[in-house]
């Protein structure tokens, strides 16, 4: 049971490999065509079936924000003047899931494309929500495809009218929606002509030619897919509740549609990244953008969630402008190219602080190997993205640890074994919430998984911190034919051999970090899960985080995952890819410790003086 080990069990034998080792795993991404594919998270798309109560209530439930004080240059973007969304028709198809965008007509193109589950239309213009309300509506009278653009004709205007007034009986309703109706009918006409023209062009379908295109929107509309709510991009309540909805359904955010809506913000503002990371997403999930390039056209704009937050973490853009700066279009590029730019790719690395931090060393971001094809929880091999990070030099020691114990900020952590208590050795007998409490108490943090995984093998797909050379006593403080702890007698009334050995006993890797094959194995931040394409686009892409972000609880995930072996353990389990796992409230006495890690902001912070 968890929290009630006396004694180190035997470790169970490494899992079966699936296939033979590249030395160092540098062949490894092309072991991944043999690699069964991995299961998407969610069903790319469900079918619409009537809602139950709780499912609509929790749409509803979704709150609106206050109006802004003034619109953007005094206007309502009542239809869209981006003419080139067919470059995302291949892009979008059958993604499913829910849709959550800004604007108006472009929302329903998109999600009849998409065959999205639900529409979340997000809009601080009040008038923008209300012609969302008004397009459901017609969406609900016509009967086919034809019918929509039909019905915003001036023939049919009075019919329009007292439909409205019979939907929203309410007079302040139907009086406001009157009003918005009045203003846009003429701009909304020409809209839907100029749609049908251009996808007739493109040979491409859409709802107002294509019978399974609008069945679907006006499938949406029948059953209360469709939300239209007044909300900031940047606001607390909105987007917060949007992701709550999406949890309680059970559905990822596929697309995330935020036109040029980054014209209204800087990326500064934590508020409008805190809620773009708050949404579900998985590996088909996309953020959608668009900026006018002044007088020619718009680029349109299309990657992961993690990607374009990776962007934004990277320091590297204050604005949508400052992002856009970075774009890389082949020579003479034209309009035929303008879905090709970048941000496309992983952002770039930002650089080490100058000057040093005590007791950690900084690992350069970018790109690197993770994971192997030798076992199956280490499946597949493949390239993830990280910001620059620090890391603790040493595993954290006993000394290290009980004084935060005396400063009151940590919670006592016993072990079993005076022979484990010594000031330079590493603190273990510790559970995961004791790691993190710790790393929190010293304005770091525990690292992530992938964090932890490219500070051991650097660069190179390295299968130990050192080299591709195996594991020896000069090397790391394992289990060997010498013994436990490479031999070292521990004392006691019942004598055995081994224990843990006085941090940095053996030399760095190449960063300069000390103990991460062997001695104690090490808690990081992640949930575990059975391997990384089980986990899908949680593990992947930029600065993974593991299952739910790491976040507590995490719905189906029990345990937390450990990285690199111990004294105990021989070192097959010492490499840098094995993942072991465990409880997070266990405490074994001989066998957990840690290392705390630092983004660049939490570096910067312990630097000041204090």
């Amino acid at each position: 049971m968890p929290g009630t080990a006396t004694a180190p069990a035997p470790p169970p034998s490494p899992p079966e490999p699936v296939a033979e080792a590249v030395a160092g795993d540098a062949g490894a991404e092309a072991s991944e065509a043999a690699a069964p594919a991995p299961p998407p998270q969610a069903p790319a798309v469900l079918p619409l079936t009537p809602l139950t109560e709780t499912e609509r209530a929790a749409l509803q439930e979704i709150r609106e924000e206050p109006a802004p004080p003034a619109l953007m240059y005094n206007n309502h973007f009542v239809v869209s003047n981006e003419e080139d969304h067919y470059l995302w028709y291949e892009t979008l198809k059958d993604r499913g899931g829910i849709y959550v965008g800004v604007g108006a007509d472009q929302s329903f193109v998109f999600g009849g494309w998409a065959k999205a589950e639900y529409l979340v239309l997000v809009d601080f213009d009040r008038w923008v929500t209300d012609l969302n309300d008004l397009h459901g509506l017609v969406f609900q009278l016509a009967e086919g495809p034809g019918d929509v653009r039909k019905f915003w004709d001036y023939g049919r205007y009075d019919e329009l009218r007292a439909a409205v007034r019979e939907r929203w009986k309410e007079p302040i309703e139907h009086t406001r929606r009157l009003a918005v109706l009045s203003g846009v009918r003429a701009d909304v006409k020409k809209q839907l002509a100029r749609l049908e023209r251009r996808y007739a062009r493109h040979r491409l379908p859409y709802f107002g030619n294509d019978r399974e295109q609008f069945t679907h929107v006006k499938t949406l509309f029948a059953q209360g897919r469709v939300r239209a709510v007044r909300g900031d991009l940047t606001g607390p309540d909105t987007m917060q509740d949007v992701a709550k909805f999406a949890a309680r359904v059970g559905r990822p955010v596929r697309l995330l549609y935020l036109s040029n809506a980054e014209d209204y913000f800087q990326y500064r503002d934590r508020s409008f990244v805190k809620n773009v990371r708050a949404l579900p997403y998985d590996d088909r999930s996309l953020v959608l953008q668009t900026r006018p390039k002044p007088k020619e056209f718009f680029y349109y704009v299309a990657q992961p969630p993690a990607q374009y937050l990776g962007w934004i973490d990277s320091g590297l853009a204050a604005s949508w402008g400052e992002l856009f700066a970075y774009a890389e279009l082949p020579p003479g590029a034209g309009p035929e190219t303008r879905a090709r730019v970048i941000p496309s790719a992983p952002p770039p690395a930002a650089a080490c602080l100058e000057g040093e931090l005590p007791d950690m060393r900084c690992v350069p971001g970018g790109g690197f190997l993770r994971g192997s094809r030798r076992f199956q929880r280490e499946r597949p091999a493949e390239r993830v993205w990280l910001q620059t990070f620090y890391l603790d030099t040493h595993e954290v020691t006993v000394e290290a640890y009980e004084a935060c114990v005396a400063r009151g900020h940590c919670q006592p952590a016993r072990t079993l074994y005076e022979d484990f208590s010594r000031p330079r050795q590493p603190k273990v007998g510790v559970t995961w919430a004791h790691a993190d409490a710790f790393c929190r108490a010293q304005g770091k943090q525990l690292p992530t998984e992938a964090q932890w995984e490219k500070a051991a093998r650097t660069d190179d797909g390295r299968r130990y911190p050192w080299g591709n050379e195996r594991a020896t006593c000069e090397r790391a403080v394992i289990e060997t034919r010498a013994g436990r702890g490479c031999g070292v007698k521990k004392q006691g009334e019942t004598p055995d051999t081994g224990r843990t050995q006085e941090v940095g006993s053996r030399p760095p890797n190449p960063y300069g970090l000390y103990d991460l094959s062997g001695n104690a194995w090490e808690w990081v931040a992640d949930w575990f899960s059975e391997s990384y394409a089980k986990c899908g686009a949680a593990c992947r892409g930029v600065d993974p985080k593991g299952p739910c972000g790491g976040a507590d609880p995490c719905p189906g995930h029990f345990q937390r995952v450990l990285r690199g072996g111990s004294w105990f353990w021989d070192e097959s389990y010492a490499t840098t890819t094995f993942r072991h796992h465990h409880y997070p409230a266990n405490e074994p006495y001989h066998h957990f410790g840690f290392r705390c890690a630092a983004t660049l902001d939490q570096a910067r912070e312990l630097r000041r003086p204090r």
